[in-house]
């Protein structure tokens, strides 16, 4: 049974998080629409993990990071962006319409969710995302 973790967001430069979702499996396989209203964009994400209960408010998230060297001994630990682009558009943006895709990757913590946003430069969407093999914990008692 599919997890819808977004259902038709309202996205702007701004990340949202998404429901969380428990895996099926070892496979996080996310399946993307993004509805382009206006303008030209591109759809930024990035996956967190807990092993907490994600119901619980103070809940921690952890994020992938990247380890990168800036120089004088200095490392930048940035979030591992992902993003939703048109190859072959001008600047690989997306433009007005329906643009479906699908990420897989594999991990091994079982509680996921993701956060997304548009690129700051305009454009306007809303994005829909499925994670096929995934349920959403239900509030109990």
């Amino acid at each position: 049974m599919a997890a819808r973790i977004f259902n038709n967001q309202v996205l702007t430069t701004s990340f949202v998080a998404s429901k969380v979702f428990i895996l099926g499996a070892e496979h996080v396989t996310l399946d993307f629409e993004a509805v382009i209203t206006t303008g030209s964009t591109i759809v930024e994400y990035f996956i967190e993990y807990t092993v907490e209960n994600p119901l619980d408010a103070a809940v921690r998230f952890f994020r992938e990071v990247a380890e990168e060297n800036a120089g004088n001994g200095v490392v930048a630990m940035p979030i591992v962006i992902r993003s939703l682009k048109l190859n072959g558009a001008a600047n690989n943006l997306l433009t007005v319409g329906t643009h479906r895709t699908s990420h897989q990757f594999i991990r091994h913590h079982k509680m996921v969710r993701i956060q997304a946003r548009l690129l700051a430069g305009g454009g306007a969407a809303r994005l829909t995302v499925d994670e096929p093999f995934a349920t959403i914990p239900q509030l109990t008692g």
